[in-house]
């Protein structure tokens, strides 16, 4: 919705911008809910404008509250991401981990996510979850031993063959933290993000350097393909394939794929003549 700021009352009755579908209550008992929407080409401009101005937000009505019981502003935030491998080359396990911090580097939330097709899983339950800072010291706890249990694996069937898409649920751990700024500032200092299991003991069985988010990609989900990827960023399918490594028609899920090329800006270029 919008446009209004943090500290305005919206009136009465006031439209939407863009309506989101209704959020299902998952088997951890959280509500949360994702959508894809798309905005037509005339109403782009404004709702960018608007959260570029920090006057867009979201705002959750209910039965009781018809005008809406919650509401927060949408701001950019800073990004980072990593993709958690294994140390050394003794298994495939993988994860993804982002995090982002908002614009007054107070609040930060992380997710990480972990699939559980039989390649890439974990060899046994997770022990720790954590962000970890250069020297050590732990900057945020994702998931202790015993709080991972809470984390909802899905069992929705998947519409492609595994041995082309490497099918699974996916395990999460989401948390969201109000830090302070010391531990803000040695998050922005890129520091890894640690994951131990039962079997590997005290040491990671997972890990990776949290570095700025790449721009022009996304995660692949276990409803995606190099089809709609293309498709929901207007490109075409072979400029996707081009733009990938290996043999991407294979697409394992939370695999970054590109679906356009980050445009480098060259010394001496300006604004005028990039829209040219």
């Amino acid at each position: 919705m919008g446009p209004a700021a943090s500290h305005v009352t919206v009136p009465v009755g006031t439209d939407p911008l863009l309506v989101l579908s209704r959020p299902m209550i998952t088997c951890d008992g959280m509500s949360q809910w994702s959508t894809t929407l798309r905005r037509s080409g005339a109403g782009i401009p404004q709702l960018i404008q608007y959260m570029r101005q920090g006057l867009a937000y979201v705002s959750v009505p209910t039965e009781r509250v018809p005008d809406g019981e919650l509401r927060g502003q949408l701001l950019v935030p800073h990004c980072l991401e990593a993709a958690l491998t294994p140390p050394d080359t003794s298994s495939s396990a993988y994860g993804f981990a982002n995090v982002m911090i908002n614009a007054d580097q107070t609040d930060v939330a992380a997710l990480v996510q972990l699939p559980e097709d039989a390649k890439r899983k974990l060899s046994s339950a997770v022990d720790d979850l954590r962000v970890v800072g250069g020297t050590g010291q732990t900057i945020m706890t994702l998931r202790a031993a015993q709080e991972f249990s809470e984390i909802c694996i899905g069992n929705e069937p998947h519409k492609y063959p595994p041995e082309y898409n490497l099918e699974s649920a996916e395990a999460k751990a989401f948390k969201l933290a109000r830090l302070a700024p010391a531990a803000v500032q040695a998050l922005l200092a890129h520091p890894t993000v640690s994951l131990s299991t039962v079997s590997s003991g005290p040491g990671a069985e997972i890990h990776g350097v949290l570095v700025p988010a790449v721009s022009c990609r996304d995660l692949l989900t276990k409803h995606d393909n190099l089809y709609t990827l293309a498709r929901a960023h207007r490109s075409d399918w072979i400029t996707v394939w081009s733009m990938n490594l290996g043999n991407p028609d294979v697409r394992p899920t939370l695999q970054p794929r590109y679906y356009a090329h980050p445009l480098q800006v060259l010394k001496g270029e300006t604004a005028m003549a990039i829209q040219r």
